[in-house]
């Protein structure tokens, strides 16, 4: 057998043995393929991938970091599902940052090193770290360098932009928080048009329900209700109906009066994905829907620039001018938890018709309201395309 396919197998084997929790069997081939080829790429990620399942967080996070950059296109291969098992865990260490001291995280500051395109996530790791002892200069500080360190990064970028903006608000500095996290300025609200494609706006939003209705995934969420919640992607991408076109093209005409004013007040002017106004992008639509107490928690897009709502669905909220519940949330503190810092943050009241949009790297979430009616919202990220 071919030593590659050799490699290959082994890899398979011990994937299977970590997705049933032996890690040992998994550690004893990762060895043995290290011993055959240390470089071979999908051992190095192997090795990942049994730290991150070994809960060792932080160190699986370089050594991913490290396979991303390296490799992105493992994404197609069977590791992805193994990734996908693991990641809610990875984020959560990120939202619990107590789980490594100040001293065991600096441990890892040689990784740093070996692999400079873990040198971001090594810096937000050092900087929570300092940020939750009430290290706020320190803090700051390797912040900072993460932002100078990570120009082609984007998912830490986007965590780091939202913690200066904590940052500078528990130091009492409004003025320098909200140029990190403009709630004031996002997101900009468009209020429901009486008409849209040339139907009226509940005309339309009727038929675009109806047809994201259809769509297989939508269809299997309200055939086995195994959850409150469900999302869509590539609503525009795979065999769109004419409703989900039209509100394509809406959307594109509202991103490009947008994205002028979004690269005018980004808080990190040079990175290519959340600074500049991007020549070349994609528009990518997605479809989520909530019932019955459904919510999405805080959360970034951070592989794009600006993203955008469209409310086709909103169900009553009893009380609602006393109330948030139901409301979309901006500028939570993604890392509240670990912070014990509660922060400013803005929340809309959405009705059917009403467009918003925002930069990416703006934290927001839903506020949970009891209902057995259905909520549907079509989004969509503006992601730029790089030469």
């Amino acid at each position: 057998m071919d030593p590659t396919r050799q490699l290959d197998a082994k890899v398979s084997r011990a994937i299977k043995f970590i997705n049933v929790g032996n890690f040992e069997k998994a550690r004893r081939i990762h060895e043995e393929i290290k011993t055959e080829n240390v470089d071979y790429y999908e051992g190095v990620l192997l090795g990942a991938m049994i730290l991150l399942a070994s809960q060792r967080f932080s160190e699986a996070a370089l050594s991913l970091q490290y396979c991303f950059r390296t490799r992105p296109e493992f994404e197609t291969n069977e590791f992805k599902n193994c990734f996908d098992k693991s990641y809610p865990e990875l984020a959560h260490y990120m939202e619990t940052a107590t789980l490594q001291t100040l001293e065991e995280i600096k441990q890892n500051e040689n990784g740093a090193a070996e692999f400079p395109a873990s040198v971001p996530i090594y810096k937000v790791h050092l900087g929570l770290a300092y940020h939750i002892q009430g290290r706020f200069d320190e803090a700051r500080e390797s912040y900072l360098e993460c932002l100078a360190n990570c120009q082609e990064t984007k998912y830490w970028v986007a965590y780091v932009i939202n913690l200066l903006g904590v940052l500078e608000e528990q130091v009492g500095d409004e003025k320098a928080a909200r140029k990190w996290v403009d709630i004031d300025t996002y997101p900009l609200v468009y209020e429901p048009k009486e008409t849209i494609a040339g139907m009226s706006t509940k005309e339309f939003n009727e038929g675009l329900y109806a047809e994201v209705s259809e769509s297989p995934k939508y269809k299997h969420w309200t055939e086995v209700q195994s959850s409150n919640w469900f999302i869509a992607s590539r609503l525009n991408r795979d065999n769109p109906g004419p409703f989900v076109r039209m509100l394509e093209a809406v959307f594109e005409e509202r991103a490009e009066s947008v994205l002028d004013k979004i690269a005018e007040t980004s808080p990190a002017p040079e990175h290519e994905c959340f600074g500049r106004r991007p020549k070349n992008y994609r528009l990518e639509m997605f479809a989520a829907g909530l019932r019955g107490g459904g919510h999405a928690g805080p959360h970034v897009h951070s592989d794009c620039f600006m993203v955008g709502n469209y409310y086709v669905k909103v169900p009553e909220v009893e009380d609602a001018e006393n109330t948030d519940r139901g409301c979309i949330e901006y500028g939570k503190n993604l890392f509240q938890s670990a912070l014990g810092f509660e922060n400013k943050r803005r929340t809309i009241r959405p009705v059917e018709g009403m467009m918003l949009a925002w930069p990416s790297y703006m934290s927001h979430s839903t506020v949970p309201c009891d209902t057995d009616q259905d909520r549907m919202v079509v989004g969509y990220d503006i992601e730029p395309v790089l030469d």
